[in-house]
């Protein structure tokens, strides 16, 4: 996390998709050992910016593909 509250966010579209295409994705944090919370839906390329987050903190992200079938399992 940056001193402004904003990171950058990469990833690689997954390699299986179970036989149908990827729609988009979900994007979800969580902070120390607190549960996921949902971050950003509806994500339709492979990079985002989360922002107003807390300065000087540290992150955890995780995303999932979605697509007919539901969401995939989560990004390493």
């Amino acid at each position: 996390m940056t001193a402004s509250g904003t990171v950058g966010l990469k990833w690689s579209a997954p390699s299986s998709n179970g036989g149908s295409p990827v729609i988009d994705y979900q994007i979800s944090y969580k902070t120390g050992s607190a549960a996921f919370s949902v971050l950003a839906t509806g994500i339709t390329t492979t990079s985002y910016t989360a922002s107003s987050l807390t300065a000087d903190a540290i992150y955890t992200f995780k995303v999932n593909a979605r697509n007919l079938v539901g969401l995939g399992t989560d990004s390493s």
